[in-house]
């Protein structure tokens, strides 16, 4: 699945620059599993991110990829998408994001089936995302993996 571009296509003397970058594999280190009924243990790998993009450099990358848009721009509709997005949600509206996910409300706490949610009580709304199918699969493609360089597969067993 190839990834898409910009819905409104520029015209081709603006059009979205290539990316040089070819994808690395993805870090990973694995952690051992409690122990099952025998006493066995198995691992779980998880990714260890070699960058965490901050809002302006999330902005600056989108406006390296797309001559039409600079930095300040980028980061003025993300404060304008954050802002209308709380306000959507607070209105018990979901947002979805087609082929990329879904923000939707959860209320947490439990109660009994006579009560009803009491912020006074603890119940709070959680935001929370649904990842679509179509984005798994899109980051999905090609992708390789490789060990943290000094991480085995036995640390932290004993």
């Amino acid at each position: 699945m190839e990834p898409e571009t910009c819905p409104q296509t520029p015209p081709a003397a603006h059009a979205p620059k290539t990316d040089a970058r070819a994808p690395s594999p993805v870090q990973y280190i694995l952690h051992p599993t409690p122990p099952d009924a025998k006493g066995e243990r198995r691992f779980c790998a998880h990714v260890v991110a070699r960058k965490t993009y901050s809002l302006e450099a999330f902005a600056e990358r989108v406006a390296q990829e797309n001559a039409l848009l600079d930095k300040e721009t980028v980061l003025h509709v993300i404060h304008c998408i954050q802002k209308t997005s709380q306000a959507i949600l607070r209105e018990g509206n979901s947002i979805a994001f087609k082929n990329h996910f879904t923000l939707q409300l959860s209320i947490s706490g439990s109660f009994d089936a006579h009560e009803r949610p009491d912020p006074k009580k603890g119940h709070r709304l959680r935001p929370r995302v649904r990842v679509a199918p179509a984005l798994i699969e899109a980051i999905n493609q090609g992708i390789a993996f490789e060990p943290l360089a000094g991480r085995t597969p036995n640390a932290g067993l004993a």
